[in-house]
């Protein structure tokens, strides 16, 4: 629905008569925005366009003391993806993404939280059996949680499937795992919900059991 709204200049009973109108239609706030890809000094956010709006307005949010104050990053974002680069490695942001056309841009807009942080680099494997195998990575800085996935490792074009995200310790331990097949596991760092999207990798090969 479009609206238009006229103002009129006036005394306390008296108005001129002309006015000056403007035209518009209420604007929803984007939907499903989201961080669809975060690494160790940037974070690019993507969303769900808003019906009838033509750009986006991206700010950074500042925690004040006594109240946030919004930094515009971009008014002219004509697509539905956003990359904000030059941040710190484990320092949690907050961005704010609205709607708007014509210069002008709803109000409600909405607020998202990431963390950028560096990949894991190294994972360590220890006490491998045939059934078993502890890996150990050590936190890069700011990260809370971790994600990890695993992949038969029969071709390097396979998938990989999540087992866990919500470890909240650099370590875990392997179980049931088969001494006949080679397995490729990848871990990310990140906080809750949120990861950064490179990951580390290692394969891990269980020590089939002795000859009879």
């Amino acid at each position: 629905i479009t609206y238009s709204i006229t103002v009129f200049a006036g005394t306390e009973f008296a108005f001129e008569s002309e006015g000056l109108s403007v035209t518009g239609a209420p604007l929803a706030p984007p939907q499903n925005v989201h961080v669809s890809h975060l690494v160790a000094d940037s974070v690019t956010l993507k969303w769900q366009g808003s019906p009838g709006a033509k750009v986006y307005k991206i700010e950074q949010v500042e925690q004040g003391t006594e109240r946030s104050t919004f930094v515009t990053l971009s008014n002219f974002c004509s697509a539905t993806t956003y990359q904000i680069t030059g941040l710190s490695v484990g320092q949690p942001y907050s961005f704010k993404v609205s709607a708007g056309i014509n210069g002008m841009f709803e109000r409600t807009g909405v607020l998202i939280k990431a963390t950028p942080l560096e990949p894991i680099t190294t994972i360590t494997i220890s006490n491998l059996t045939e059934s078993s195998a502890y890996l150990e990575w050590t936190a890069p800085l700011g990260a809370t949680h971790f994600k990890l996935e695993q992949r038969l490792a029969l071709s390097d074009d396979d998938p990989f499937e999540e087992i866990a995200s919500d470890i909240p310790v650099p370590h875990v331990t392997l179980t049931e795992l088969d001494p006949a097949v080679k397995m490729t596991f990848r871990v990310f760092a990140g906080t809750v919900g949120l990861f950064e999207s490179i990951g580390c990798t290692v394969n891990v090969t269980p020590i089939p059991p002795p000859a009879l």
